[in-house]
Formats: C-alpha cells, structure tokens, sequence
C-alpha cells in the first residue's frame, strides 16, 4: 500500500463518520435526486438517502482496488500504480463531497445542486487525464477498443492524446460553472463525449497507419 492506498481508506471511513453523525439530524425524507436546473426531483427514506452513498463509494473502492489484479496485464497496471491510487483518491474524495452536499441540502441550506457539482467534476476529469498520460496498456483501465489492446504503440498514442482532452475537458467543465445550470451540465456532456469519441477513432487511425506499414 502507497500513500494514496491509505488516504483512501481514511475516506471511507470519514464517509460512515459523516454519515454516522448526520442519521440523527436529516429529516425522515431526504432528496437523493437533482435535475439538469438544481431542482430535487428523488427521494428516499432517512437511512437510505443517508448510507447510500458512503455504502456506493466502498463498492466503487473495492472495484477499482482489486479487480485489476485480474488482468492478465497486470504487471502493466504496477508501471503507473502510484497515478491510479492517487485517481482512486481522487474519486472517492470526489464521492465525499457529494455526500457533504447532499447532507447540507438536506439540513435546509439552498444552492443549485448541479452547479456545486461542477468543480468536483473538472478536477475529477482533470485528473482522468493525467491517468491515461500514464497509463500502459491492460484490460481494465484506459480507452479500451480493439486498436489500442492489440499494441503498445496505439495504446501509447491514443492514451497521449486522451490525456490532452481530458486533461482540456476538466478546464473547460470548470469554465462551466459561468453558465446557467442547464448550459453547464449539456455542455460538460459535450466535452466528455468528444474527448472520448475523438479518442476512440484516434486509435484507430493510429491502428491503421501502423499496419499499412
């Protein structure tokens, strides 16, 4: 275990903490659903709306930390294992925060949701970026089509240019939060989708040029 491996366990159990404390005080209802606007539109009990999320995040912990241990490339995955545990981190730091917020929603205090979500957002995609700069080629993290698995050089070339845009995306989903909240959520939809998009057919041309070669 690094550094980050550590850190992140702290998380979690600041996630049951945190929730631990707010059971007592959030109403028997609670909105666990926001629309495009900011507007809760969902509900649930107080225990679930209250546990879902720390419960969610150690699911999403476990499934990042251990099943890459199955990939046949492993070995791959212990080239950058520093920048993913530090992404792993990141994530959960990032599903931390929407607990934090979904509790003070809850607790009376009024904001745009969608907008509060923004920030999180751009650094969590920002950081996507620096991921797949690092990253080599395995089954389980990365831009994974049929181009990229089947070289290093395809995987190094599209995972370099992945990078930039995901790296451009999280700059431009923090512009967002200047935009009504509609804009803001349609417009990083855009930029996710284009960088992933752009990425994949990428790949693609990179497959090809190699093997016209």
């Amino acid at each position: 275990m690094n550094k980050y491996d550590v850190l992140s366990l702290l998380l979690l159990i600041a996630g049951f903490v945190m929730a631990g404390f707010a059971y007592g005080v959030l109403p028997e209802r609670v909105a666990t659903h926001w629309d495009a606007y900011g507007v809760a539109n969902g509900f649930s009990d107080r225990f679930l709306g209250t546990f879902l999320i720390p419960i969610f995040t150690v699911l999403i912990w476990a499934l990042l930390r251990f099943v890459p241990y199955l990939d046949p490339l492993r070995k791959n995955i212990d080239k950058f294992r520093d920048t993913y545990s530090r992404f792993i981190f990141i994530m959960l730091g990032f599903f931390l925060y929407i607990e934090a917020i979904s509790i003070a929603f809850n607790l009376g205090i009024m904001f745009d949701f969608s907008k509060a979500m923004i920030p999180p957002m751009a650094v969590l995609f920002y950081f996507a970026g620096i991921l797949m700069s690092h990253s080599k080629r395995n089954f389980f993290i990365g831009i994974r089509t049929p181009w990229t698995l089947s070289s290093d050089k395809v995987w190094d070339a599209t995972h370099h240019l992945g990078g930039k845009l995901f790296r451009i995306s999280g700059v431009i989903i923090m512009l967002t939060v200047l935009l009504p909240s509609p804009w803001a959520i349609f417009l990083l939809l855009a930029a996710v989708i284009a960088s992933g998009t752009v990425s994949a057919v990428y790949s693609y041309i990179v497959f090809s040029k190699q093997n016209k070669r």
